[in-house]
């Protein structure tokens, strides 16, 4: 039976951000979605998101336009991306955001016996 979790974090402009959903002894970590969203910029938003479990990587290219912000940026990753071993914790990072714009990072999966 699959366990739902998520993680997220506020971040100050300018500075690089990370989160994870954490490793639980015995279970896969899926990611399923992680949600970008910016306070006001001063001009586009973008950079690569990597995704990780520390032995493989993934990268994803974001691009915000100054106009949309503060829409959020979402991708989603349907089945999931599943981490390489049971008990292994998924990060997501994300780049300076060097436009002027705090921003808040979440994700969300889910744990699974598979």
């Amino acid at each position: 039976m699959a366990q739902q979790c998520q993680a997220s974090g506020t971040f100050l402009a300018a500075a690089a951000g990370s989160i994870s959903l954490p490793a639980i002894t015995g279970m896969r970590t899926v990611l399923t979605g992680v949600t970008l969203t910016c306070g006001v910029a001063t001009g586009t938003v973008h950079g690569i998101w990597t995704v990780t479990d520390g032995t493989w990587s993934q990268s994803y290219y974001i691009m915000m336009s100054a106009t949309i912000i503060p829409a959020p940026v979402d991708l989603t990753l349907q089945p999931g991306v599943y981490a390489s071993a049971f008990g292994t914790a998924i990060t997501i990072s994300v780049p300076a955001i060097t436009s002027g714009a705090p921003y808040a990072l979440s994700a969300q999966g889910y744990y699974t016996t598979d």
